[in-house]
């Protein structure tokens, strides 16, 4: 049994059954006790049964449970903990019962980066939550270590940087604090001088999977939309900015539901210019959710520091040309098998790079060569060789074989924890194009 929990879920899940009860549905109302009129609670109990629990109490017990042990792992550092419990349903934003500290208060206090990169990454956290005494998580990080790259990367998720917090740090970083004291946070500030180049890769990206042998594709519009048999948003998608007025509505219905079905979550790219031209507001009417904070980083090839760095001297860096070690970088043998599918020659537009100590695997690098431009889609380091050179060996690497293949313009979407490495390079912040891309709903 999948024993996976949402609780806000469950609960939406548990007044939709009641409402259908209500209406006289005879599914819901099977679900329900016979002798008496449906109530909350008892569509409570019934979503908890469904959900492997003796009863809705229980279900909180367990939902509560999970959520110290979120805790107690973020204190720690145990990052791959964090995010396996994430996963099994902990609750993002569970508190400690005095401290008012969330799972990010911690991590942040006690400069477990990794940990932190999976906390601001998670969807449903509040980055911006205060503890009882009134702290950020970046008020956290001050008051505990002090760590600046923790700071900075909550402070390029949005935290505002607040006064007092210049006396509690370092002097280096509390004059970086400083310059973010007066500095807008609103992303709709920040330049997009690449980010139709950074659009166009994602549109390649998802030709080349909707190609692969692996995917199911379907002709939608002036597009088309894949599904990749995988759980995750960047391997499902939907192409597509005109559909024919008429029956637009229905079109998009189709698709959404075709997407449902397969359990798969998917983003929709639409160009600047859509038929019908409300394209955009029907994808939302459909339960779709626009993509207006997405960032990505980008530069001139050329302007980049591509200066050598300390990186260990047996440090060897190869191509990938065949699935098995593939699939002993990614670790993930269904995703080499679908990045496998797209092709592994030399000279093709999807390119991997493994890097070697001692014959092992210690990192890996991905990047999509379209034109001029040259997307690095993924950089993994082992957690234990970081901070040693790999990561910035390997980037320098992909750059350099990117140039030659005639690329001038490199474009990357970091996670939080990564963009002060990219920034020490010399990529630049910059706006995701808005309203060009739209998550779809699973319900």
């Amino acid at each position: 049994m999948d024993r996976r929990i949402d609780v806000d879920r469950a609960r939406r899940d548990a007044k939709a059954l009641l409402r259908a009860a209500r209406a006289g549905d005879p599914e819901a109302l099977a679900r329900l006790r016979s002798d008496r009129e449906p109530c909350l609670a008892d569509a409570q109990h019934a979503v908890a049964r469904g959900l492997g629990e003796r009863s809705w109490p229980a279900l909180l017990a367990r939902v509560d449970a999970i959520g110290r042990e979120l805790l107690d792992a973020a204190r720690a550092g145990r990052a791959e903990d964090v995010y396996r419990l994430l996963e099994a349903g902990a609750p993002p934003n569970a508190r400690e019962p005095e401290s008012g500290d969330s799972a990010l208060h911690l991590a942040a206090a006690h400069g477990w980066l990794d940990t932190l990169d999976y906390l601001v990454g998670w969807m449903p956290v509040d980055k911006h939550a205060r503890n009882a005494a009134g702290r950020t998580a970046l008020g956290a990080c001050a008051e505990g270590t002090g760590d600046p790259a923790v700071a900075k990367v909550l402070v390029s998720v949005g935290v505002e940087v607040e006064p007092w917090m210049c006396d509690h740090v370092s002097d280096e970083l509390a004059a970086w604090l400083r310059g973010h004291l007066v500095r807008s946070r609103d992303r709709g500030e920040l330049p997009e001088r690449f980010s139709e180049a950074a659009w166009g890769a994602k549109v390649v990206l998802f030709g080349l999977i909707a190609r692969s042998p692996v995917a199911e594709t379907r002709i939608v519009g002036d597009g088309f939309a894949f599904v990749t048999g995988r759980f995750d948003n960047t391997r499902n998608g939907v192409v597509c900015s005109r559909l024919p007025g008429q029956d637009a509505d229905e079109q998009v219905a189709s698709v959404l539901g075709w997407l449902r079905e397969r359990r798969a979550p998917a983003q929709w790219l639409l160009e600047p210019g859509t038929e019908p031209r409300d394209l955009r507001e029907r994808l939302v009417r459909a339960g779709c959710q626009p993509e207006r904070a997405a960032v990505h980083m980008a530069a001139r090839i050329a302007d980049l520091d591509v200066s050598p760095r300390h990186a260990p001297g047996e440090l060897e860096i190869v191509p990938i040309h065949d699935l098995r070690a593939l699939a002993e970088a990614l670790g993930d043998p269904d995703e080499a098998r679908l990045l496998g599918s797209l092709g592994l020659q030399a000279a093709g537009p999807l390119r991997h790079h493994r890097a070697l100590l001692g014959g092992r695997t210690v990192g890996f690098v991905s990047m999509l060569i379209d034109g001029a431009t040259v997307e690095v889609l993924e950089l993994e380091v082992d957690a234990a060789e970081r901070r040693r050179g790999i990561g910035r060996a390997l980037v320098l690497h992909a750059l350099g074989e990117a140039a030659a293949a005639g690329c001038a313009v490199a474009t990357i979407a970091p996670t939080p924890a990564t963009v002060p490495f990219y920034e020490a390079l010399g990529l630049m912040l910059e706006r995701y194009p808005p309203d060009r891309c739209y998550y779809t709903p699973l319900e």
